[in-house]
């Protein structure tokens, strides 16, 4: 390698450095004690939340006939179970983020939830594509 080559290489690798270890360390960075994930607000989700949850599901009439089961993993609430449409899905995924906000908690859903058959509608493009034929 030429003086000429070292001369741009080595300025080019200092910056790599300083832009790979920016954040390392500090005290204030984005994940916390408790686990929370970049860029979230609040304390993590515990096992009495995924109760609180689980709760609330339950009490909601319009998820009334699904079958959800609320838990906390690592910090997130995770729904399992079956429901009888993509509007009962999104009800209930709203209604824990809703508790996540009254609660302070970072907000966040993993939602496993399916959809019974014969649940989805036609034109309901959240299944995987405009089923009606037509034009919007």
């Amino acid at each position: 390698m030429t003086r000429r080559e070292f001369r741009f290489l080595l300025p080019l690798l200092a910056m790599c450095g300083v832009l790979g270890l920016t954040g390392c360390g500090k005290s204030g960075s984005s994940e916390g004690k408790d686990g929370a994930m970049v860029g979230s607000t609040g304390t993590a989700s515990t096992a009495t939340t995924g109760q609180a949850v689980q709760e609330k599901l339950k009490a909601d009439k319009d998820l009334a006939g699904a079958d959800i089961k609320a838990q906390e993993q690592s910090g997130t609430i995770v729904l399992d179970g079956t429901v009888k449409s993509v509007a009962q899905k999104d009800k209930a995924e709203a209604d824990v983020i809703a508790l996540q906000k009254e609660k302070k908690l970072q907000t966040g859903v993993l939602n496993n939830l399916t959809i019974s058959e014969g649940g989805a509608k036609a034109g309901d493009t959240k299944m995987g594509g405009d089923t009606s034929g037509g034009s919007k």
